[in-house]
């Protein structure tokens, strides 16, 4: 939702770009405004998947709020651990070429172009 925001310069985009730059967490306020704009979209009408939401105590409140207000039921919510070795080498191994194709080291198939950016915090 933050790249998507960034990427089409809207409003909450535009405040959340900068602070993305500078590698910083988007504030809770920023966050759960895209999360509201989302959730109101015709096709989370009949659910949806959160990805790395909520991150804080604050969010899940939040996003239990607005369930109960959207009329959703109780979230399922799955909870996957991963041993910090493992966890190390796939954020060390992060790389995107010039191009904007993203993998990781380790694992994929390497991209064409020999020039790679190193990897961000918004990435």
């Amino acid at each position: 939702m933050l790249r998507e925001h960034v990427s089409k310069g809207t409003p909450l985009g535009k405040a959340a770009k900068p602070i993305m730059e500078r590698g910083e967490l988007v504030p809770d306020s920023l966050v759960l405004k895209m999360v509201r704009e989302r959730i109101e979209r015709p096709d989370c009408a009949h659910g949806f998947v959160f990805d790395g939401f909520p991150r804080t105590v604050a969010q899940a409140k939040y996003l239990g709020e607005l369930l109960r207000h959207h009329g959703f039921k109780r979230p399922f919510v799955i909870h996957l651990a991963i041993d910090t070795s493992t966890l190390l080498r796939r954020l060390t191994g992060r790389r995107t070429c010039k191009v904007g194709a993203r993998f990781i080291i380790f694992t994929s198939a390497r991209p064409r172009s020999k020039e790679f950016a190193t990897p961000t915090a918004a990435s």
